[in-house]
């Protein structure tokens, strides 16, 4: 892959994914990274649909793990919502950061600092929008996003436990 030669890179990477269903089971967490660097070889041979469905079974794969509700599944959904901003995902990047939003809020609180990075994150998808966006969602504008941008900068500036550094960013 470092080569730029995606098509042996592919065959390595699928190789490697079968031995590891072999040795360990199709459902164990340790090909993550196999299946991150399949998806990063799609995307450079342009087969979007075929990285998106990978993200998709690397999610599966840490929800079968974990409780979809608990915090222990937040780091797999900002993996995600990383992954659906680099496909142009944005609707579906801005539902991964909500359901981030919803578990925190339920977990934490309303006004916890761990909402600031889901609800930036939300804020900032609505920087961008695909052609469905437009078609089915017109009323989405960065005006949208600037709502949970200020609701961050709240729980920063009101937070007891805010630091400046948090405050600043």
């Amino acid at each position: 892959l470092a080569s730029d030669r995606p098509d042996l890179a592919l065959n390595t990477f699928t190789r490697a994914q079968h031995i590891n269903h072999v040795n360990k089971g199709p459902h164990n967490l340790d090909q993550v990274k196999i299946l991150e660097s399949l998806a990063e070889i799609y995307i450079s041979i342009g087969k979007i649909e075929k990285a998106h469905k990978l993200n998709n079974r690397i999610y599966a794969l840490h929800a079968r793990k974990y409780d979809t509700n608990s915090e222990d599944i937040i780091p797999a959904l900002y993996k995600r919502a990383e992954w659906q901003h680099r496909l142009r995902l944005y609707g579906q990047e801005r539902s991964t950061y909500r359901k981030i939003i919803n578990i925190v809020e339920k977990n934490k609180g309303k006004q916890s600092l761990p909402l600031i990075r889901p609800l930036t994150g939300l804020a900032n998808a609505y920087l961008y929008s695909g052609a469905l966006d437009l078609e089915y969602y017109p009323e989405n504008t960065t005006t949208t996003g600037e709502m949970y941008l200020k609701r961050a900068t709240r729980i920063a500036e009101e937070h007891s436990d805010s630091t400046w550094e948090i405050r600043e960013d």
